[in-house]
């Protein structure tokens, strides 16, 4: 997950099991998070509880057994290709609900053992679709996953920016593919995640 100092926020356990606490630098950060899980609320996406107007923050859905993509190893390559496909639905059902998370990497999606599922979580680089990245006055980027128009706050957030990200992190792990149908796997999520971002450009064209 990322971490607090780097969205003006912090976090904390809540004292109910299986939940934490957000706390956000200003109310919009708050809302805007808020708005983005409740609009995107369905399976794989992260829950909110509660909203803790008094403490400016949010009570969000927490399962200790969870695993982020960012601790997988080599070991674990078949179980990324797995579950690789429920991660495309859980983006695209997001896009649907008009909104962008906007910060798509590995220690941003959690895999649950117990009941083999993804889950994407921290959506506080979220924006609805269309939003104009210069009328922001502070956004949150991973250079690594995010576009150039991302990281200098240029343009209109789109879909393509989360595609841009995924495409990143296949791309980081296919080295790694020396069983043939695992890399044939890859590379067909990957070759249908680049023609979404080809009609991303279209459209906002």
């Amino acid at each position: 997950m990322v971490r607090a100092e780097q969205v003006g926020a912090t976090t904390e356990p809540a004292e109910q099991a299986q939940t934490y606490v957000k706390h956000y630098a200003s109310p919009e950060a708050m809302w805007r998070e808020w708005q983005a899980l409740e609009a995107c609320r369905g399976v794989g996406v992260q829950r909110v509880h509660a909203v803790d107007t008094d403490r400016q923050a949010l009570i969000l859905e927490f399962d200790s057994s969870a695993m982020p993509l960012s601790e997988f190893d080599e070991a674990d390559l078949a179980l990324f290709v797995a579950v690789l496909p429920a991660l495309v639905s859980v983006i695209q059902h997001c896009h649907a609900r008009g909104w962008v998370h906007g910060d798509i990497k590995p220690s941003n999606i959690v895999y649950v053992p117990t009941t083999q599922t993804i889950r994407l979580i921290d959506f506080g680089a979220s924006y609805r679709i269309g939003t104009s990245r210069e009328a922001l006055s502070e956004w949150q980027v991973t250079p690594m996953f995010a576009t150039g128009q991302q990281v200098r706050g240029e343009g209109l957030v789109q879909t393509g920016d989360d595609w841009y990200a995924l495409i990143n992190i296949i791309d980081q792990v296919m080295p790694f593919a020396h069983d043939r149908l695992l890399l044939q796997a890859l590379q067909s999520v990957r070759d249908g995640v680049a023609a979404d971002i080809k009609q991303s450009e279209r459209t906002t064209k």
